[in-house]
């Protein structure tokens, strides 16, 4: 079980990575539709479908009668953070999940493009918040 649990947090990590960098590249430029419409996909295609797997394995794990038994390292805090997901997962807030997500992409785009006159040139904003 403890494998198990391994090989499920490295590939929560590799999903996690893939998203950010998804998230960085379509920020960097707003102009690069391939990079925009990558991170859509990734937002609406993978991530449901991770949250719903996520949720059943979240019951697999929980139905184990001696996963409760874990006491070393991180276990307690990862159950009690699974045992307070499968409280508040609902399958039908995975479409409303996906589609602010949607809407956070929208923002992020409109936000990066934003320019203001500084020091005798154009900048973005996010270069202006840097400075």
């Amino acid at each position: 079980m403890e494998q198990w649990l391994l090989d499920w947090s490295d590939l929560e990590a590799a999903l996690s990575e893939e998203g950010a960098w998804r998230y960085i590249r379509m920020t960097q430029d707003t102009r690069d539709n391939q990079a925009g419409e990558r991170y859509e996909r990734f937002t609406l295609e993978v991530q449901p479908f991770v949250e719903t797997w996520t949720d059943r394995l979240n019951r697999k794990l929980a139905a184990v009668p001696f996963a409760g038994e874990l006491r070393e390292g991180g276990y307690p805090v990862m159950l009690r953070g699974i045992r307070e997901q499968l409280r508040i997962f609902r399958e039908e807030n995975v479409p409303l999940q996906a589609g602010l997500r949607k809407l956070a992409q929208d923002y992020s785009i409109v936000i990066a493009a934003m320019t203001i006159p500084w020091e005798g040139e154009e900048i973005t904003l996010p270069k202006a918040a840097a400075s």
